[in-house]
């Protein structure tokens, strides 16, 4: 709950989002030898990957990237058994991609927080 509180305020526009997503997955790492877990979390202008720093709390992003900086995305399969999200950015041959449980459930959250409806 409190890292949800912490990114329904939006860094970029130094507001509280109306339409934020939120949910534990795995990012795939660059070499895509291993999953990362994590917490993927979208705003209008900012899309993360975090993790907590330990016990105690605290919030690590460990990828971001401003949403106007995708050019899309697409839901698939990203491990042989697992379903996620691809995003890609503009200008990168490579999509950054996400294990992430009934996302495809959520397809029109996901729409909504990044502000593509």
């Amino acid at each position: 709950a409190a890292m949800m509180n912490q990114f329904q305020y939006d860094r970029l526009t130094r507001l509280y989002s109306k339409e934020f997503f939120f949910q534990k997955a795995q990012m795939v790492s660059p070499d895509g030898t291993e999953l990362i877990s994590g917490a993927l979390v979208i705003t209008e202008s900012e899309v993360l990957f975090c993790s907590r720093k330990g016990y105690m709390g605290g919030i690590k992003v460990l990828w971001s990237a401003f949403t106007s900086s995708l050019s899309s995305y697409s839901i698939e399969s990203i491990t042989e058994k697992k379903m996620g999200v691809s995003f890609a950015l503009k200008g990168e041959k490579k999509d950054i991609k996400f294990v992430a449980p009934k996302i495809k459930e959520r397809e029109e959250e996901l729409r909504k927080a990044l502000g593509w409806e």
